[in-house]
């Protein structure tokens, strides 16, 4: 007979990984009370605390502001010598 594996679903991954970083508990009192192994516990928190900048985000907007545009310069084409000729 094939045991099948436990599905958590993200809920109450997330609700477990929250109790874990507030230390209130150990990472075995929480395994004991919820039915989970310790070590998925701290995968979650791991999960938690890596993933945690991206709540901050801005939707839309990259992490890096571009550079503003260069003002290009534009020089006439004629050189100050032909200038010089078609004024005379």
């Amino acid at each position: 007979m094939a045991i099948m594996r436990k599905r958590y679903d993200k809920a109450f991954k997330a609700k477990i990984a929250i109790e874990a970083l507030r230390g209130e508990k150990t990472l075995q009192e929480l395994g004991t009370a919820y039915d989970v192994h310790p070590n998925m516990i701290a995968l979650w928190k791991k999960q938690l605390l890596g993933s945690a900048e991206q709540l901050f985000e801005k939707q839309g907007r990259t992490r890096t502001r571009k550079r503003p545009r260069e003002r290009r310069i534009c020089f006439s084409s004629r050189s100050a010598s032909s200038r010089s000729r078609t004024s005379s």
